[in-house]
């Protein structure tokens, strides 16, 4: 029998977030495996949306952008030397999307 996991799901995901350099992200970005999450919404409430299979938000951030996949566009022009904040959900990886430099 497995036993049920006592930490919560959104304090688990929230642990698993960390920073990455951008070389480590492009094979996902590659394989169609990343998903760049607008600043407008926090990583962890993304990858809990994804996790529970919430349709309804998830589908309204694919519409209007604040959840995209991956372009060239972004590995492009994201700094190369920049880490990135991401989380794991497999097979998927999220990177939240980073600020536009200031003019």
């Amino acid at each position: 029998m497995i036993e049920p996991n006592p930490v919560p799901l959104r304090e688990r995901l929230a642990a698993d977030i960390g920073p990455v350099p951008l070389r480590l992200l492009a094979t996902h970005h590659i394989n169609g495996a990343l998903f760049v999450v607008q600043p407008t919404v926090e990583l962890v409430d993304a990858a809990v949306a994804l996790v529970t299979d919430d349709a309804a938000t998830v589908g309204a951030w694919l519409n209007d952008g604040t959840l995209r996949r991956s372009v060239d566009d972004d590995m492009a022009t994201w700094p190369a030397d920049g880490e990135y904040t991401v989380v794991v959900i497999h097979p998927y990886v999220l990177v939240t999307a980073p600020s536009a430099p200031a003019a």
